[in-house]
């Protein structure tokens, strides 16, 4: 890589800093999710089916709908927050009505299955976050008995295992704050998001190509 001269380094800190300028002037996000946004009070996610891409996996036997369908439809959700009420349209074909039906059921279900999922995740964080904390607070207790038995009896080893044994129980209290307040906060998130796409409104809109 060229070495660049500082004048040319001080010319990109001044465009950086304008730019950032520029940046803080404007709220992206909130313009996009407000051009989502419909009368209904909902944003509406656009998913034209009408291009002759893979609408189902093409060895689920129209069982399950294509990934990339849940791709395009996450990532727009995912700059909205989850207080708002979306809305999906898919538009179709008219050689696509019949499809409606099984679009809608998969849709749902992946969704509401994966809601299942991250609930059931939830709760395995839970309780993993308290076996932690019991391990963690006898050892603790553990440790108190090593110490006040090594300075009792003067041994140097039991205040070794003593200090040993602190370490450890400190390792698991660690690991439970950081499973429930941390892991547990994430994974609450997801669930949020999942859960507001499992409350989607679904609308189907029949819409030729040729008649764009």
């Amino acid at each position: 890589m060229a070495n660049i001269s500082k004048k040319d380094y001080q010319k990109f800190q001044e465009r950086l800093k304008h730019l950032v300028a520029i940046d803080q002037d404007s709220d992206y996000v909130g313009q996009y999710v407000k051009g989502l946004e419909k009368t209904d009070g909902k944003a509406h996610i656009t998913v034209d089916l009408r291009r002759g891409f893979p609408v189902f996996e093409p060895y689920s036997s129209k069982n399950d709908l294509s990934p990339d369908i849940f791709a395009y439809v996450e990532g727009v959700a995912k700059y909205i927050k989850v207080s708002q009420e979306l809305a999906v349209d898919f538009l179709i074909n008219p050689d696509q009505t019949g499809l409606t039906d099984s679009v809608k059921n998969e849709f749902y279900s992946n969704y509401r299955f994966e809601l299942d999922e991250k609930r059931e995740e939830i709760h395995k964080i839970k309780l993993q976050s308290l076996y932690l904390m019991i391990i963690g607070v006898i050892l603790l207790v553990t440790c108190s008995a090593f110490g006040y038995f090594g300075i009792t009896n003067n041994d140097g080893v039991m205040n070794i295992v003593s200090q040993i044994v602190s370490i450890a129980s400190w390792v698991f209290i660690w690991a439970a704050v950081e499973k429930f307040y941390f892991d547990r906060t994430a994974m609450n998130k997801e669930a949020l998001k999942t859960a507001q796409l499992a409350d989607a409104s679904l609308n189907f809109i029949v819409q030729p190509l040729d008649k764009e």
